[in-house]
């Protein structure tokens, strides 16, 4: 604002300002991220925002909350400084500023913006469901049976929680050990890769899994049942409490599957060699 204001001033936006050639004739109301007045307020500044810079003079007081605030050699202010601040060293005065009356900076932490509040954190959750339906897409070509064969019903089920379970604990212990020794060290290596990727494949198995039960056990529809099941869990994976416990099951029901999946693979191709070789 470079004119006169007879009345109040409310400003609001990235950068409000009042140069030195801006008077306001009563209060003024500054919301914003680099607020800055230059010029001249008759009573009161209340200011809201990010970075607060004054070379101008207020008749009376100044009060409000920033991240920052400056008062420069030429800043002026009639009565009282009431400000709060993520930490006092926030408040740079200078020398030949003014503050008539008392100073006061209240110390008030930064509340931590939420990530459900933060684009970034939509546009993240959305790679990683797109990164995870390709590999799940080429899982379904690759080994197609660990998203689709009998797992022989409730049954099985604490065989392939406990299974799941114990290669989630035991396997990297068994890495770490073998690398106390030359010859286990990069056989370790190797295997905390395939551990990491095994964990990651998991989920995805329980995904493609939890689509198939959702939509019944059509093949011809995998894909719609891989893409509803991993939103499924990325939706659970990250509810309040639940969402760490939700995660630790996943993995652990998913490590489980493939192991049974391929055990029985094999089992069913060395029958296979049994039988021609008779």
């Amino acid at each position: 604002m470079r004119g006169r204001v007879a009345g109040n001033l409310y400003a609001a936006g990235e950068r409000v300002a009042v140069t030195k050639t801006g008077i306001v004739g009563r209060d003024a109301m500054m919301l914003g991220a680099q607020p800055r007045l230059d010029g001249t307020v008759a009573r009161d500044v209340s200011v809201y925002g990010d970075r607060f810079e004054v070379t101008g003079t207020v008749g009376r007081d100044v009060l409000g909350s920033v991240s920052r605030l400056r008062l420069g050699e030429e800043a002026e202010i009639g009565r009282n400084l009431n400000i709060a601040v993520p930490a006092k060293e926030r408040v740079a005065i200078a020398p030949g500023a003014t503050v008539l009356g008392n100073t006061q900076v209240e110390e008030r932490p930064e509340i931590e913006r939420s990530k459900y509040r933060r684009p970034d954190y939509y546009a993240g959750q959305l790679l990683a469901l797109a990164g995870a339906f390709v590999v799940g897409l080429v899982l379904m070509r690759v080994w197609p049976h660990v998203l689709s064969a009998p797992l022989g019903g409730s049954k099985k089920a604490f065989a392939i929680l406990g299974g799941g379970f114990v290669l989630l604990v035991l396997f990297p212990l068994v890495c770490v050990f073998s690398m106390l020794t030359v010859v286990g060290l990069p056989l370790a290596t190797i295997g905390m890769g395939v551990y990491v990727t095994a964990i990651y494949l998991a989920q995805i198995v329980v995904a493609g899994r939890l689509g198939r039960a959702l939509f019944g056990h059509d093949d011809s529809r995998a894909t719609l049942h891989l893409a509803v099941g991993l939103t499924v869990l990325a939706v659970a994976s990250e509810l309040p409490v639940v969402g760490g416990l939700v995660s630790f099951v996943v993995v652990v029901t998913g490590l489980g599957i493939g192991y049974r999946v391929a055990r029985r693979r094999l089992a069913a191709r060395d029958t296979s060699l049994d039988v021609r070789g008779k």
